[in-house]
């Protein structure tokens, strides 16, 4: 089970941003989803043009082609229109995006996304390499390894920072790992708050709060919004590894059976 300590926030912000963007500022037409994709295209970037700081509401209109929303946050970067601050939100965007997406991206569009990362482990915000390092490990790019080794070794880092850069190393390659916590702990008493011996630190979760996080979740699959449908089941695979074949933009039956195969694995799974 892996670490949901970020879980609950980042569920409810979504959402109410969401909403929050259709509601007040009207964006989302109605009849969007009855245009083909060059029409969708079209309105996106009319929208991108008059509201550039809200990327991340209007690009996920374009859930069924993840090249079209990569080369619109292409587009946003190259212009100037994604502020600094920004590109920790938009890096978290992207990780869904490209999850979905699979073999549909072009090289061109996963060449900008490793050159936003490259950029981002270079950065002095600890923030954004922690975003970057969330993608990197999500998206298996494996040539991040050694940028996330490096900054779990840094002396000034708090050791919660670093559990959650260790979770992400851990999946990318167990070996570099093993050898990075042997880096950190050099020198270091076993009885320093800063000493890591084992994977306890990422397992001190309440089964009670888990287990009522996770239906919070699977309720969301049931949305009419496709945005908080992929919003819940990225969550969800993140969280458990698994999504049950739901597809946020597939049929409404299909998507039904998946959340009949949530609710069976929720009832019969242990938390510890």
């Amino acid at each position: 089970m892996k670490a949901v300590s970020r879980l609950i926030p980042v569920i409810y912000l979504s959402i109410f941003s969401v909403f929050s963007l259709y509601a007040e500022e009207n964006l989302f037409p109605a009849e969007y989803f009855a245009m083909d994709i060059k029409q969708r295209d079209a309105k996106v970037q009319e929208l991108l043009k008059k509201h550039p700081e809200k990327f991340k509401e209007i690009l996920l209109l374009v859930l069924d082609s993840p090249d079209t929303v990569i080369k619109n946050v292409r587009l946003l970067v190259k212009t100037g229109k994604i502020k600094d601050g920004q590109i920790i939100k938009l890096i978290r965007f992207l990780i869904p995006v490209l999850e979905m997406g699979q073999k549909k991206i072009s090289a061109d569009s996963i060449v900008f996304i490793k050159d936003l990362l490259k950029t981002s482990f270079q950065s002095k915000d600890i923030k954004l390499k922690l975003s970057a390092a969330d993608a990197a490990s999500t998206l298996k790019y494996k040539e991040f390894i050694d940028d996330i080794a490096e900054i779990c070794i840094d002396r000034s880092l708090r050791l919660d920072l670093k559990i959650q850069l260790l979770e992400d190393l851990k999946k990318l390659d167990e070996k570099k790992y093993v050898a990075t916590v042997k880096r950190m702990n050099k020198g270091v008493k076993r009885d320093s708050p800063d000493y890591y011996e084992t994977d306890n630190d990422l397992k001190q979760l309440e089964p009670t709060a888990v287990k009522k996080s996770l239906n919070l979740l699977i309720e969301q699959l049931n949305s009419e919004t496709p945005v908080l449908r992929l919003m819940a089941i990225k969550e969800l695979k993140k969280i458990t590894g698994k999504t049950f074949g739901f597809n946020p933009i597939g049929t409404k039956i299909d998507r039904e059976n998946a959340v009949v195969k949530w609710e069976r694995w929720l009832k019969k799974t242990q938390i510890h």
